[in-house]
């Protein structure tokens, strides 16, 4: 913490700080009396990302802390640290229930929002899933009880359809992180099943199918959610479920109740593909499996799992060898040979040399650098990533979109791959692919405010460019 103390308030500084973290109202109460400037000094005292004490003991969820110095030290409850959180938005966004409780009851600001349009609702809804209830019927229920009690509380009909410009109403916010029982009382109180990310955008449905949660897609679809509404490019929510990251089972399991409540296998996205081909493309053969009957066959190829499994293994390495030939890559031999490992420690070394060229500023060194480290193993997710970022710094899109994509395959959680793909495909007007990239990246850091802005770009861009090629 910084900002006000005076030189000699630096050891109650310290006291102050260790009662917020122990929880103790009476070391709290002894610490605050050490200060020259007494109680005004406390209600200043701010850390380098502008949160005060109360935006700690909010973070903590400590009723206690919480109520000595907002009623007796004079800490303001609507303080606002650098990004505009409130404490009452800070203790929502942590799922500390009895925390928020406690600062309507001190009469902390329902209704504030972030520069983004973002209110507590929001936070409430990601809290669930911090504090391990989004599940949870019952503890949700609870939860927004506590965001609408008392005096102060938030007219929870007047915040569900709140939009913020990253993630759109509440109801996205639950859907994109699988929050299946933070999503049934939203519905149960009036949340929209229609609600879009912006006009136009993804469904609520096929954000549910992101999250890789399947009793969320069941939720929805119970509520009457459009199981092929499509965004801008055409993949519908079956698309997503068909290759999802997470297990076969899973994917299989989400594609399922997609068909069974009139998913149409046959639509398909802005690159001619349906959700047999992207399930065929992750190799999810019992999703394969599970669509070919309910999907109009390809012409002139064996319409079976292994014939579609192999017909798009085909295209895409046709797709890669055309990249290649397009940027002049040397040509690679086989995904295998791509990836293997021949000297790990002479990689870790010219890896090394091409960061310490990067950090410099010599994009053209690291690049070649990081080529020679992958020559000697390719199994590292993290020099793909980090070629791909100096080709974008050379502007070479392609090539980092393909390294950006090889970075991913080897580790799907690293979220550095998915946003340097985006940033490649977005360079490349390439709009769908690059939302789509955020949006993985998301699913990996759903408190990114950068993958958010840039997922929240790459739609503004493609629907620009659709509507100035329409017009």
């Amino acid at each position: 913490m910084s900002s006000t103390p005076k030189a000699n308030d630096l050891e109650a500084l310290q006291s102050l700080m260790a009662a917020v973290q122990r929880g103790s109202v009476d070391d709290l109460r002894r610490a605050s009396t050490a200060f020259a400037s007494g109680a005004s000094t406390i209600a200043e005292i701010r850390d380098e990302r502008g949160r005060r004490c109360a935006h700690t003991a909010a973070a903590r969820g400590d009723v206690a802390i919480i109520n000595a110095l907002v009623s007796e030290l004079g800490c303001d409850a609507d303080a606002r640290d650098d990004e505009g959180f409130t404490p009452l938005m800070t203790a929502a966004s942590m799922g500390a229930i009895d925390a928020v409780r406690a600062f309507i009851a001190l009469g902390a600001d329902a209704k504030a929002r972030t520069s983004s349009g973002a209110g507590v609702l929001h936070q409430m809804v990601m809290g669930s899933v911090q504090g391990g209830f989004a599940s949870s019927r019952e503890t949700c229920a609870r939860a927004l009880e506590a965001l609408s009690s008392g005096t102060y509380g938030l007219d929870i009909s007047d915040a569900i359809e709140q939009k913020c410009e990253n993630v759109g109403t509440p109801l996205i916010v639950a859907a994109m992180r699988g929050c299946s029982g933070m999503l049934e009382e939203l519905l149960e109180r009036g949340a929209s099943v229609k609600a879009t990310m912006r006009d136009g955008g993804a469904s609520v449905v096929t954000f549910a199918c992101a999250s890789g949660d399947v009793e969320s897609v069941r939720v929805l679809i119970a509520a009457g959610a459009d199981v092929n509404a499509t965004p801008q490019g055409n993949m519908t929510p079956l698309h997503i479920a068909a290759a999802h990251m997470n297990t076969e089972r899973c994917a299989e399991a989400m594609a399922r109740v997609l068909l069974d409540a009139g998913a149409d296998a046959d639509v398909a996205d802005s690159s001619g593909l349906k959700a047999v081909h992207a399930a065929a493309a992750t190799k999810r053969r019992s999703v394969v499996e599970l669509l070919l009957p309910r999907t109009t066959p390809d012409e002139g190829i064996a319409w079976t799992s292994d014939g579609v499994i192999k017909h798009v293994a085909a295209q895409l390495e046709a797709m890669q060898n055309d990249d290649r030939a397009t940027s002049n890559a040397p040509p690679v031999a086989s995904t295998t040979d791509a990836f293997a490992v021949k000297d790990s420690a002479a990689a870790e070394k010219t890896r090394r040399q091409g960061n310490e060229m990067f950090v410099a500023g010599d994009y053209k060194g690291a690049e070649k650098a990081y080529t020679e480290s992958l020559a000697q193993d390719g199994s590292c997710a993290k020099t793909w990533a980090n070629r791909a970022a100096a080709r974008l710094k050379l502007k070479s899109y392609a090539d980092a979109k393909a390294d950006a994509k090889n970075s991913r395959a080897l580790d799907p959680m690293f979220v550095k791959a998915w946003y340097r793909e985006g940033e490649a495909a977005l360079a490349l007007n390439e709009y769908e692919d690059a939302a789509l990239a955020f949006f993985e990246g998301l699913q990996i850091d759903g408190d990114s405010a950068e993958l958010k802005r840039m997922f929240d770009l790459a739609i503004a861009r493609g629907r620009a460019a659709s509507k100035a090629s329409a017009s």
